[in-house]
């Protein structure tokens, strides 16, 4: 999706590149039909753990460091899996870990096991820093430099992934640990220096821009236009697919002005349902180069079929790297691209009943123009996550607590994981449902904690707001 692909739809045909475009994109689509056959054999169910060590034996032949199937994978998974208590990523020659942070949205991941790799520094972590459950870290086996002890290691954890709490296997003290004076810029320094293509930046400056960017998109107001490139590329895609409206027979109960079921919820759903606006699928790469948007006029015009949304901007998290185009500063006649990736939430209008919000992903490619030093949009991919209402973040919180004999494929044995039956039982305790019931609605969910609560509520709304009384009570 590199923004100098041509400056219109024929643009990438021509000359001596013909049909690459074309090859790319089956190779995508390849690599996505692929996951989605192997992935669900990765995956138990009964402890939440998710196998993806020795990838290249597992997808036959697939490259585990190439980031276009990285990303077909880790959104594969930040889709479908959403119950995911532990993760090995061993034996699959990672060198970085910047294609692997989408795991951090997983809401339930408390283990990663990154043994047996390439990882070259410690900094790569910063990568994993956002994932606010992990609490088990084993990275052993990795040509680390400089050489860090042991110590120095949990030190370093400690203040960058501040959930942790055990290294491998070794349990940190309560609070931070010291650090020898120094040793993040050491760590940090050998982490940029090996990638060769990061320079520092003031990220201020780059994160005050996207606050301005963002205003401006919800409002879509002049200055939107001025932020992007003349020739911008701009992809949206939705996980999972939005459920459909309550029927007009619910709507005709009474329903209020802000549910699910009025007239502007069901715009809203529809517009993200349209074919103009949905390029992207849930399970798979996004849509194909004749989905993108290329140019300013029609993004704007694309912009403005979307229903409005109202971002929070308190929960904006920011992250920037720099990459110089073929070795010029800032200052040289041609600019640098700042690739932005960008986490919030997104308060739709009008709320639902169940006062939801929706989680978004979004990547930005800036360009910093040499005369001005000011940025421009060219390349604007929008990810729209799934809703997350009050009853799921519950119901997670109460899953993560629950404990059950570990798996021996699982290399965090010693660490407490959720089985099924547990999982029944706190669903049970959370709904009041008879425990048949709640083994249909996990099993029609395929046991995904996200995917069951957001079954039970378009359940539930179905039925007047509440689960019947025949499904509910004692066994």
């Amino acid at each position: 999706m590199a923004h100098n692909r041509g400056s219109g739809r024929g643009g990438r045909n021509r000359g001596p590149n013909r049909g690459h475009g074309s090859k790319k994109q089956q190779g995508s689509g390849s690599n996505a039909a692929i996951i989605q056959q192997v992935l669900p054999s990765l995956f138990n169910h009964a402890d939440g753990f998710l196998d993806l060590s020795n990838l290249r034996t597992k997808f036959s032949g697939s490259n585990p460091t190439d980031r276009t199937f990285v990303m077909n994978l880790t959104r594969a998974i930040c889709d479908q899996y959403r119950n995911v208590v532990s993760i090995s990523l061993e034996g699959n020659n990672i060198r970085t870990l910047e294609p692997w942070r989408d795991l951090c949205q997983l809401p339930m991941l408390q283990n990663i096991s990154l043994n047996n790799n390439d990882i070259r520094s410690l900094g790569e972590l910063q990568h994993l820093s956002k994932a606010p459950q992990v609490t088990n870290l084993l990275i052993q086996r990795n040509p680390i430099e400089p050489k860090l002890s042991l110590e120095e290691i949990m030190a370093y954890v400690s203040h960058k992934m501040t959930s942790v709490r055990t290294v491998e296997g070794q349990p940190l003290p309560p609070g931070r640990l010291n650090l020898a004076p120094g040793l993040v810029h050491k760590i940090e320094h050998k982490s940029t220096a090996a990638s060769g293509s990061m320079n520092r930046m003031n990220n201020a400056s780059v994160t005050a821009f996207v606050r301005t960017f963002l205003t401006a998109y919800d409002a879509r107001n002049s200055t939107l236009a001025s932020m992007y490139h003349e020739f911008v590329h701009f992809s949206l895609s939705t996980m999972p697919t939005l459920p459909a409206p309550a029927s007009s027979r619910h709507a005709m109960k009474g329903a209020s002005k802000d549910s699910h079921a009025s007239p502007q919820a069901r715009a809203t759903w529809q517009a993200y349902q349209s074919p103009v606006v949905n390029h992207g699928t849930t399970n798979a790469a996004m849509g194909p180069d004749e989905a993108l948007r290329v140019g300013r006029q029609p993004v704007l015009e694309l912009i403005g079929q979307l229903p409005r949304s109202q971002f929070a901007g308190e929960s904006l998290q920011v992250e920037v790297v720099l990459r110089t185009v073929s070795g010029r500063g800032p200052t040289q006649q041609k600019p640098n691209l700042v690739t932005v990736l960008v986490e919030g939430k997104y308060l739709e209008q009008p709320k639902t009943s169940m006062g939801v919000t929706r989680m978004f992903s979004r990547t930005l490619v800036l360009a910093q123009t040499a005369s001005s030093g000011q940025f421009m949009v060219t390349n604007d991919m929008l990810r729209l996550g799934e809703y997350q209402p009050k009853v799921t973040r519950e119901l997670a919180r109460q899953m993560t607590e629950a404990k059950a004999a570990p798996s021996t494929a699982n290399p965090f044995v010693t660490q407490p994981q959720p089985a099924m039956e547990e999982i029944v039982r706190q669903l049970k305790t959370a709904t009041g449902m008879r425990t048949v019931h709640c083994r249909e609605l996990l099993e029609a969910s395929k046991w995904d904690v996200g995917l069951t609560s957001a079954n039970l509520e378009e359940f539930k709304r179905t039925q007047g707001g509440k689960i019947p009384d025949h499904m509910l009570g004692p066994d």
